[in-house]
């Protein structure tokens, strides 16, 4: 069986939400399809002190630390000696993150079939970027670096993974690339049903934990802080929502860097901010019944496909889905699994709300859509092509 040569500048290193699409994904690959992964990490030398989280079976890692540029052009000479090593003509590489010049032209040497990687367009870089002059030009400069190695390695590549239907249309059409060849990988997992008699056993341990009476609605958010998560926005709707609905609501922030929003916490008496290991959250979202996903109108999250959907599906909440991420919010209309919002209060959300059906009643739907993103679905038209691939072939309409 074939092998993945996976080379990345994603933190794959630490806990994060890069790591868990690719994580994830490479363990169903391995379990469902037999497929071994071979990482190599260029990763900035401050991952390598904090705590790691391991990839998995049927995984190797490599990883290389630098400093600076002129460490990250040393460990990317030592990167093609290693991978040297270790490939075979039957693999296939995978590269995911920027790339350094040196080391898109060594992979090339290699012909091996190569599969670009994309989690999101580089559209983040323009749309959120601070008023100063320095941070406006130094986002315009990697803007522009990471387009010319993004053009560099479609020439040459045989495939695109992608995380949504949207992100998929966006790359055909910009790139002029046969869209047969970009494979929609959504970030969703190994599980398919959930299992309404272990989330029952969460529920009951955190919500007591956590001083969450039986009445009360616990509103839940859980992942980062940066600007296009919306936190400020989701805090506000929340507050709108409590003040229009008859039962008591609380509201728990989940979070690694919860330090800039605590704020909120000695204002809002119900809002309930922590943080807690990657292990435990999962169980933690049991306790909730409603979750928040809210995101602005933006290219960037149009495009999305954030990881917390999958997770929150898994526990059981309604989900409150801004219709600004395309995919989650049609998957959310068409599975009846939540609500979706422009992030403005109406009466139809209170509506949704107050007449929200219990989970036994919503566990068909949530099953089907837990199978309709399960790696062991969505990886399966990508591996059945990837084992049979002309070299010959190239991405692009245009045959160049």
């Amino acid at each position: 069986m074939k092998k993945i040569i996976f080379i990345t500048t994603r933190n794959i290193i630490n806990t994060s939400g890069e790591l868990r699409l690719i994580k994830n994904r490479g363990q169903a690959l391995f379990n469902t399809f037999g497929v071994e992964t071979y990482y190599f990490s260029l990763s900035p030398i401050k991952r390598k002190d904090r705590p790691k989280e391991s990839l998995g079976d049927g995984s190797k890692l490599h990883a290389f630390y630098f400093k600076s540029y002129w460490g990250l052009k040393k460990q990317t000479k030592r990167v093609i000696r290693e991978i040297t090593k270790e490939i075979s003509d039957e693999d296939i590489i995978i590269i995911s993150g920027y790339m350094p010049r040196y080391l898109i032209q060594n992979i090339k040497k290699l012909r091996v079939k190569t599969i670009l990687d994309i989690h999101g367009t580089l559209e983040e870089l323009k749309e959120y970027v601070s008023d100063t002059c320095f941070s406006k030009l130094k986002n315009y400069i990697r803007y522009t670096i990471f387009s010319n190695s993004e053009k560099e390695i479609l020439v040459f590549a045989k495939g695109v993974l992608v995380v949504s239907k949207a992100l998929k249309e966006r790359y055909a059409a910009k790139y002029s690339i046969d869209s047969n060849l970009i494979y929609v990988i959504p970030c969703g997992g190994n599980k398919e049903k959930i299992d309404l008699e272990e989330v029952q056993k969460h529920r009951l341990f955190w919500r007591e934990e956590l001083n969450i009476a039986d009445e009360e609605i616990l509103f839940i958010y859980s992942g980062g802080i940066s600007p296009w998560q919306s936190i400020d926005e989701m805090i506000q709707l929340y507050i709108e929502i409590k003040g229009n609905i008859c039962r008591k609501c609380k509201l728990l922030i989940m979070s690694g860097d919860i330090h800039t929003i605590k704020k909120y916490e000695s204002r809002e008496q119900d809002i309930i901010i922590r943080s807690f290991t990657a292990e435990q959250v999962q169980h933690i979202l049991c306790a909730g019944d409603i979750a928040m996903l809210l995101r602005n109108n933006t290219v960037t999250n149009n495009l999305a496909f954030p990881n917390k959907f999958y997770e929150y599906l898994l526990s059981g909440m309604y989900i409150i889905c801004s219709k600004f991420i395309y995919d989650q919010a049609a998957l959310t209309d068409k599975y009846g699994v939540g609500f979706t919002t422009n992030g403005k209060l109406d009466s139809d959300i209170i509506t949704a709300i107050e007449n929200m059906e219990p989970i036994e009643s919503r566990k068909g739907n949530i099953d089907l859509l837990l199978q309709e993103l399960s790696f062991k679905n969505t990886l399966q038209t990508f591996v059945k092509k990837q084992m049979g691939w002309n070299d010959e072939k190239s991405i692009f309409n245009s045959g160049r």
